[in-house]
């Protein structure tokens, strides 16, 4: 039986060892990597997007979730996986990428529950799209790369705001990411 674990994979040490009627003794060691297939996913939560005519940050970086920018201001566009793409009034929200990354909406999809496995599975077995249109609240969306998933997003709110500074509507997000990237 494999060790109950809370992470992704574990490398689990096998020693053998082994006496013939001679008295002689052999030893050998052998490493095995346990994958949990049905492992809890830790969520990026507050992930805030704005549109993409803002001077506020509109792109991610899957290897750097936690720090949006905006592609306006950016030495390396190209880093963005994941950018706004939005109409002044920020009723028309798509979701692109300078990158590989592919899109799959699929709103059935249970993300509060998920585990890398699902994602996989779910990501895979789609069909995927280098654009996700007309964003909507509780929208769940699975990015990857060719044929492996990356991880899964999910639009928490968009929030409509106008301020003295212009318009500053944004999208929160949520990310579950799977914990092994190319």
């Amino acid at each position: 039986t494999a060790p109950e674990i809370d992470r992704e994979e574990i490398v689990v040490e096998l020693n053998f060892l082994v006496e013939d009627n001679n008295g002689n003794i052999a030893e050998n060691i052998r490493y095995l990597k346990v994958k949990n297939k049905y492992v809890s996913l830790n969520e990026l939560d507050g992930i805030v997007l704005y549109g993409s005519d803002t001077d506020l940050p509109n792109a991610l970086s899957l290897e750097c979730m936690s720090q949006p920018f905006n592609l306006k201001y950016t030495t390396d566009s190209l880093s963005a996986d994941i950018y706004v793409e939005s109409n002044e009034l920020f009723d028309k929200i798509n979701l692109r990428s300078l990158t590989d990354l592919k899109f799959v909406r699929n709103n059935s999809f249970n993300y509060a529950k998920t585990s890398a496995n699902q994602i996989q599975t779910v990501y895979e077995s789609s069909i995927r799209s280098d654009i996700v249109l007309n964003l909507c609240i509780n929208d769940v969306i699975l990015v990857g790369h060719k044929e492996t998933a990356k991880g899964v997003l999910y639009v928490k709110n968009i929030i409509l705001q106008n301020d003295v500074l212009g318009n500053n509507a944004c999208l929160q997000l949520g990310f579950k990411g799977l914990s092994t990237f190319d």
